[in-house]
């Protein structure tokens, strides 16, 4: 969840950097077919509603703590191909942010998405490259698993 909108003051619309947090919905795949739309509607719904202002500074304290009572080093891409998040799956949408109107002194991106990214079950949402209003959609997949995909 994107914490610009939701901390209390408001984070400048302009501040780039990272301000993210998830928010959990959790179902069985059973209910999930099973039960009208309107039940997983509802399950994302309260996850998100439940990331708020006070969520945020909650989880800037505890970060802040653990990282100096264990002297953690943070490191957002862990050292393996392995599978980390199997069964589950992260959806992170990038629709929020205006990539392009980013101007680092040479005009604006041609193109726009994550860089590599070792980590499988995740799956990206993003403003389109072609800037019509549609998404893009990353997927990251290690090599084995492509014919799978296909």
């Amino acid at each position: 969840m994107d914490g610009r909108y939701r901390l209390n003051p408001k984070v400048p619309k302009e501040y780039f950097g990272n301000l993210v947090l998830w928010a959990f919905a959790r179902a069985k795949v059973n209910d999930l077919l099973c039960e009208p739309l309107s039940y997983a509607t509802k399950l994302l719904h309260d996850a998100v509603m439940k990331v708020d202002d006070s969520y945020f500074r909650s989880f800037i304290d505890f970060a802040n703590n653990k990282v100096k009572e264990e002297d953690l080093i943070p490191n957002a891409v862990p050292d393996t191909e392995e599978p980390i998040l199997l069964p589950n799956l992260e959806v992170h949408s990038w629709l929020s942010l205006s990539c392009h109107d980013f101007d680092f002194g040479g005009g604006g991106p041609h193109f726009f998405m994550p860089t590599f990214f070792p980590i499988e079950e995740m799956i990206f949402l993003l403003p389109s490259s072609t800037e019509d209003g549609s998404i893009d959609v990353f997927v990251p997949l290690f090599r084995e698993k492509l014919t799978t995909f296909k």
